[in-house]
């Protein structure tokens, strides 16, 4: 009896969440945090959930057996950076895999999608061999480029890595990421998304889910980025929550690295080698 009332209750949460982040308001982060008791909900949510009720149920048990879970904020599993952070915090989140982002300090790793050889050798020699020595999850994207990269040098240090997706659980973008599940899932890593599984991406989801990788991180590696570019708005959210934040030098000439200039200039200081590395997350 009290194991039902409790799915009854978690099911009419999460109905919340979605009900309120349609309408665009904060009150139900307000209700959620606080766990208000049911009989405190307006009229006009009954109202709009009665005749879904039985939709919910089923696709939520549908989703659950395929692994994906949800969350939001009052929820054990519900990522505290987020409360912490942002006064726009996602009124639920959907994930696949391990909630462990609490148990080590977090390294996000942001770029852009057409990665330049000396990232990657950079990546390969100093951020690979520096994973496979220290407790620290990789947090990404999980974009074609130094996305992909950050991911993929967590994974063969056998470290978890944490994939924000623009899109949800069930339409996964790029595609290919869909074909890493087993290796994220295998070293206690998970896929994120604030959206509904069979969401697909729109262009605005690319900002909102660069807004999750800098909450999330207790530090921001920029590696390449130009000026106008998803990586500078990560490290922009980065600065704004008071992240840590660190940048890979780059050549004047070479635009893809004009926005680390730019940063640089702007007093971010230069990540040189895992040593810098080692050096800024020990401040946090």
């Amino acid at each position: 009896m009290h194991e039902g009332f409790f799915m009854i209750c978690e099911l009419i949460y999460i109905a919340v969440a979605l009900y309120y982040k349609k309408m665009d308001t904060s009150l139900g982060l307000e209700i959620l945090r606080e766990r208000r008791p049911l009989d405190q909900l307006t009229e006009d949510f009954w109202l709009w959930f009665q005749p879904r009720e039985k939709k919910f149920r089923e696709q939520i048990q549908f989703y659950s057996e395929k692994g994906i879970q949800f969350t939001y904020p009052g929820c054990w599993d519900y990522p505290e950076a987020f409360l912490k952070n942002l006064d726009s915090s996602p009124l639920f989140l959907t994930y696949l895999g391990t909630p462990a982002w609490s148990r080590q300090p977090q390294l996000g790793v942001v770029g852009g999608r057409k990665i330049s050889n000396l990232t990657m050798e950079w990546l390969n020699l100093e951020l690979f061999p520096w994973l496979q020595k220290k407790n620290v999850g990789v947090i990404s994207g999980g974009a074609r480029g130094v996305d992909q990269a950050a991911h993929f040098c967590a994974l063969r240090a056998k470290r978890p890595t944490y994939v924000f997706l623009p899109s949800g659980l069930e339409a996964i973008y790029p595609k290919e990421m869909d074909q890493w599940k087993a290796e994220v899932l295998k070293y206690g890593g998970a896929y994120l998304s604030e959206y509904w599984p069979t969401e697909t991406i729109k262009k605005y989801h690319f900002i909102e889910r660069n807004r999750l990788i800098a909450a999330m991180s207790d530090m921001v590696l920029i590696t390449q980025g130009e000026k106008k570019s998803g990586t500078l708005l990560t490290a922009q959210w980065a600065l704004d929550l008071g992240r840590e934040i660190g940048v890979l030098p780059g050549h004047p000439v070479d635009r893809d690295f004009s926005g680390n200039l730019h940063l640089m200039r702007a007093g971010i200081p230069p990540v040189m080698d895992a040593f810098d590395l080692e050096s800024m997350l020990l401040k946090i």
